[in-house]
């Protein structure tokens, strides 16, 4: 299951460059795939949350809070 992440960003952005018009498609789609792979694994007692964060690099820093 921890390689089913890394799989869906692999098919989707392989050879992308990034787009900011096209950057909220994108985390659709990945987050998308990403739940439909945990799904198939047939985890039905479980509630499946993806959160997909997609940002250009340019030398800067990330910070990313959340708070339960």
């Amino acid at each position: 299951m921890v390689d089913t992440p890394k799989q869906v960003l692999q098919e989707k952005l392989q050879n992308a460059k990034y787009q900011p018009e096209l950057a909220t498609q994108w985390t659709k789609e990945i987050a998308d795939g990403v739940k439909l792979k945990i799904k198939d694994l047939g985890l039905e007692r479980y509630k499946i949350i993806v959160n997909v964060v997609l940002g250009e690099q340019k030398s800067e820093g990330v910070r990313y809070i959340t708070i339960e």
